[in-house]
């Protein structure tokens, strides 16, 4: 309950923050930041039992029960498999953080582009949205891990919000926001990674 609650407030304030963003309020930068933290919190909530299990391993076989049904053929004679799933999960976590969060940034001061120009090297390059793409392999292996019959209604959630989230970004916000963001759309992919398209070269 508390972890669909928070996925639900914190994506609502995300999409509140881009209609406001839209009008040019100021308080949308407030608001997003309100909505990051719900989604930090829900997905340290999501987390947290797969993280319990993975320090408690080495140590008791017999946790399979308290970590949840999804997690017994993994705690019990798998551990290789958990341990996979597990860093193929952080793996996509950092790719996410370093995707929405520090490519943008690093990549406009090394081509010295302007805060309303678009970036379009690297994996913005691949798809319009990267993000959505490490955001949901993160939370498939935790699903697997959790079980997916009592995780799939929240990994369903967060992914539903998200990909509401970057459809009003891309049809309404970013357009606004980016003054060749029109000519950006016509050259990469919404979701759908185009590695070669021709007439387009990565940079």
């Amino acid at each position: 309950m508390v972890l669909n609650s928070s996925i639900t407030v914190g994506f609502s304030l995300l999409l509140l923050a881009e209609l406001l963003e839209i009008r040019g309020t100021r308080a949308s930068r407030t608001i997003r930041g309100l909505g990051y933290l719900f989604v930090v919190m829900a997905l340290l909530l999501f987390v947290y039992p797969v993280a319990g299990a993975a320090v408690q391993i080495p140590a008791r076989r017999d946790i399979a029960s308290e970590a949840g049904a999804g997690a017994v053929a993994f705690l019990t004679g798998r551990p290789v498999l958990f341990y996979l799933l597990l860093a193929f999960s952080l793996i996509s976590a950092a790719m996410l953080i370093w995707t929405v969060f520090l490519e943008l940034a690093l990549g406009k001061k090394k081509f010295k582009l302007r805060s309303r120009e678009v970036f379009s090297r690297g994996s913005y390059g691949i798809c319009r949205h990267p993000g959505f793409w490490w955001l949901a392999f993160h939370l498939l292996p935790l699903g697997i891990i959790r079980g997916l019959v009592p995780s799939i209604f929240s990994m369903l959630l967060m992914v539903f919000f998200n990909f509401v989230l970057v459809m009003v970004q891309d049809q309404y916000s970013f357009p606004r926001f980016f003054k060749d963001y029109e000519a950006y759309r016509k050259k990469v992919p919404f979701l759908i990674p185009r590695f070669i398209k021709k007439g387009f070269r990565l940079q």
